[in-house]
Parts: structure tokens; sequence; C-alpha cells
């Protein structure tokens, strides 16, 4: 929630708010395997997790997990905790005996270090180990928005040589200069994109087509302008225009990411590639991962882009999960888009895969992470009954491979999330086919 409050926050309709609140918060559940591997911890979540989903997440990752779940006063998690002295001193009481506490935020927020400051007040000492310190908090804002990578990338291709690139764009503070400069990209190239500098979701952009907003500059003007309407978000907000990159479906990847970390003494570490999915609507549904996601000349390429970007968020301070996702276009050039500087959409696969596999054989194996909606009327069964209908084809320790359910709390979204695991991307392509025969046949019936 704290990484997407500045959209939130801004959109006009309170009832729109109240709906991308709860939708930001309904996957809560799914972090859960950002934490394989630890044999014990803590979760504080905003929203409750039921036991079954529990002990279906200890089963499979061998791990004991205490879940606190505090009241929802404010939309800030660690500011709720501070606010729930009930669920503050439960905290307390287990970290006491261990004379301290790690604390591993999802996104680092302001909020996180108010905590921190009320833990150590009740004798706790508090680290981030994937946090920057609070004197570096800056790089967060910065580096998490789409303006401020832009300025960084272009700061980047001062010096000679720098392979990070970027389609071509400008930032701006007033909106009638953004709308001006789009209308000028959209009537000399046919299509444009314009996106605050924080969204949620692919919400916050706009993908602007002359076909749809007119045939002179002054028309397209006054067309992007009744687009975007009195919406506070396009005037509380800086905004970015660029081109739009075309890229060709035939192509091995048209939308790769790289997922990095910095540790506790600057050093940045790649953890993994993958080919984002996206729809021809430019909707994401998903992602791939390991062996057959990304070709190799790519991933050079985006090692080469993940290094020098790592180097200046280390050199300002910042530790923890990054990612880079970029685009790759028809024309063979490799663009880079946005970088989100916190845990992302893949850190739980990636965590859990890791736990499972181990690094070797993940290496070897093609990890598919994807999602189906329903109808909004469409009666779902409960959460151990759809584990009973997927049995057949669900993760076996022995084969080391199979469907994971990594949500329950998004079926009640009427969503249904899940990793497979596979040896090949043909092997995980036909274990999803059956997957889905099981939802017609018996899930949806």
């Amino acid at each position: 929630m704290e990484d997407e409050w500045q959209y939130i926050s801004g959109l006009k309709s309170k009832k729109e708010q109240s709906i991308r609140t709860t939708l930001s918060n309904a996957f809560a559940d799914c972090y859960l395997f950002s934490n394989s591997g630890r044999a014990e911890f803590i979760f504080i979540s905003p929203i409750a997790i039921s036991p079954d989903f529990i002990s279906y997440f200890q089963t499979l990752t061998n791990s004991h997990v205490h879940v606190l779940t505090p009241h929802m006063i404010t939309p800030f998690i660690s500011l709720n905790l501070i606010l729930d002295k009930k669920v503050l001193k439960q905290l307390i009481s287990f970290a006491l005996p261990q004379g301290g506490i790690e604390l591993y935020p999802y996104a680092t927020s302001k909020q996180i270090y108010m905590l921190k400051k009320t833990l150590e007040k009740n004798n706790i000492f508090t680290s981030f180990p994937e946090s920057p310190d609070e004197k570096n908090y800056w790089t967060v804002s910065a580096y998490g928005s789409k303006t401020g990578f832009r300025e960084l990338v272009s700061e980047m291709n001062k010096k000679k040589d720098c392979p990070v690139k970027m389609p071509y764009g400008k930032v701006f503070n007033k909106k009638s200069q953004a709308i001006d400069f789009a209308a000028k990209i959209v009537l000399k190239q046919g299509k444009a994109l314009l996106k605050i500098a924080k969204g949620s979701g692919g919400h916050g952009t706009f993908v602007l087509k002359r076909n749809d907003l007119g045939k002179n500059h002054t028309l397209i003007k006054l067309n992007i302008k009744k687009l975007l309407g009195d919406d506070l978000l396009w005037k509380k907000n800086r905004m970015v225009v660029e081109e739009y990159i075309k890229t060709d479906p035939n192509n091995p990847v048209q939308f790769p990411s790289i997922e990095c970390r910095i540790d506790e003494h600057g050093i940045n570490h790649i953890l993994y590639h993958c080919a984002m999915l996206v729809s021809g609507a430019g909707s994401f549904y998903g992602m791939e991962v390991g062996r057959e996601a990304v070709p190799s000349f790519i991933v050079r390429k985006m090692n080469a882009i993940a290094r020098k970007v790592g180097d200046v968020y280390a050199l300002n301070g910042y530790k923890g999960h990054f990612d880079i996702d970029m685009i790759y276009g028809k024309d063979g050039k490799l663009y880079v888009n946005e970088s989100n500087v916190r845990n992302t959409g893949g850190t739980d696969a990636f965590k859990l895969c890791l736990h499972l596999l181990g690094k070797r054989l993940m290496q070897k194996s093609f990890i598919l992470s994807k999602f189906v909606d329903f109808k909004t009327n469409t009666k779902l069964p409960n959460f151990n009954q759809i584990l009973s209908f997927v049995k057949p084809i669900l993760y076996s320790m022995k084969t080391k491979s199979g469907l994971i359910i990594s949500s329950q709390a998004s079926l009640y979204e009427r969503s249904l999330t899940y990793f497979i695991i596979a040896r090949s991307k043909k092997g995980a392509y036909k274990m999803e086919k059956k997957l889905l025969q099981i939802i017609q046949t018996s899930i949806t019936k």
C-alpha cells in the first residue's frame, strides 16, 4: 500500500480510492513466499491470512510463521502497527527474548523509520538489512518514480559509452506543457506515452494514439486535455511524456525485466531475469522466469545495464531489492522503462523457487507466474477444495516440479494466482493447460 499511496491518494473518487486500496492489499498473503528459506519469522499483514493457507505455506517451505494483523486505521501498515497497541505488544514479546529484530519491508516507507524508533524505545534493537538508512530514504522516492528514474538515466548518458538507453521523452512539472509536448509526438509519430511519476499496476499511464485524438496539433491537445479531465492525479504529480516503442510479437521477448539486490556492504547482486507477459491492450498478466525465458544475448545487455544502474544506487546509499523493466524494440534495441526500488511482483516466486530447487536446478528450470480472473458472479470452491481438484498437478518434492497456489486471499477478488515449475517452457505451458481444464471442469462448473 505504501508504494502505491501517492497514486491512490490522488484519485478523485473516494469509492475508487477504496477499490484500489482493497486490491492493493488483496494479494498480501503471496508475499509469505518472499520469506521462503527462513526457519521462523513474523509476517505483518494488512489483511487476515487464513489458517489453511498458512498451513499450506509452512508445509511447502518447511518454515514456521507468526502472522500479525494490525487494525487498519491508516493506509500505512507500519503506522497501523504503532497505533495498534495490542499487536505492537505481541511483536515486542516475540522480539525481546532475541534482543533485537530485523525488518524486511515489502517497500521502504517513511513510516518504517517511525516503527524503528518506537521499537527502540521499547529496548528492541532494530535493523534494516534491505532498506536504506533514513538519511538515504530519498533514493526510494527518486529512483522509484518514473520521473526520477528518467532524470537519473539522462544524467548517466552524459558519460560516453553508457549502455542505459531510454525512449526519447521529457519530464514535466506542468500539465499544460506535458499535453503540448505529447501532442507534438503523437502528430509526428502516431503514438506517445503519458505517465504520472508514480502509478499503480498500469494505472496512471495513457497510450495516446493519433487515430483517436485528431489530425492536427490543436485538436490533439484538446482531446488529451479532455482525456485527463480534472483528475487531481495530473495536477499534483510530475509527468513523463515519451515516444512509443514498437515491439515485435515474433521476437523471443518483448518486455524483459531484471531484479537485483544491493546488500549491506553496497554490493549489487543480480538475482534473476524474466519476461513480463503483457497483453495487446497493455495489461500485465504474468511472467516467465529461468531457462528459456530470456535469450542469452539480451541477458548480457540487461546485466550491463543493471550493474551500471546498481552502482549509482549503491553509491547514493540505497540498499535492498530493485528491478529494471525494459522494452526490446522492433528496432533490435533494448530500452529501460522504469525501476521499482522494492520487492517486486517476481520476488516471491524467485525466493520460493530458489528455496525449493537450489540455485543450480533453478537455472535449469522454467517458472511461470500467472493468474486467472473469474467473472464476478462465479461461485468458487474454498481453498482446500481447490487444492483437492488440482492435486494431480500440485508441486512434488520428488520431481521438483508442479503447480503452487500463491494466494488464497486473491480468491475473494475472483482471481486464482499460481506458480508452475517445470524443466522446460513447453512442460510449464502443458501443465498450465491441464490447470485450465481443471478450472473449467471442476472449479467453475
